[in-house]
């Protein structure tokens, strides 16, 4: 984490990462609404809400502490709700275009749930 500042932190992360982000839709937060009713509207979906996005770097080397709700924040490029079905493609575009890095996302505990590649 030492290219990042001598202590990992969440909020300057985010400043880095924000307008990359927010370029492709994913505002910081995003809610896509009640969850129950997002489910019955999109139910083939494959949504996570609540989801952190962290770089795979980042998440090798600081697992134990991503696993840990409140230190996980300190690491985390992005949180909010995904709907991966219609996220996908500018995901990929985030990732190939911006952060050129393999990102990983997780449950909001740190559970893994993709690791989607930089190519």
């Amino acid at each position: 984490m030492e290219e990042y500042g001598e202590k990992a932190k969440g909020e300057i992360m985010n400043k880095k990462y924000f307008k990359y982000f927010q370029r492709y839709g994913f505002n910081f937060s995003r809610c896509l609404g009640s969850k129950s009713y997002y489910h019955k509207l999109y139910p083939k979906n494959l949504i996570i809400f609540n989801a952190r996005i962290y770089l795979k770097d980042v998440y090798k080397k600081y697992i134990l502490d991503i696993k840990d709700f409140f230190k996980g924040q300190n690491y985390e490029i992005w949180y909010g709700d995904l709907d991966l079905t219609k996220d996908i493609y500018n995901l990929y575009l985030l990732i190939n275009l911006e952060l050129k890095k393999t990102i990983i996302i997780t449950t909001e505990c740190g559970n893994k749930i993709i690791e989607i590649p930089y190519n």
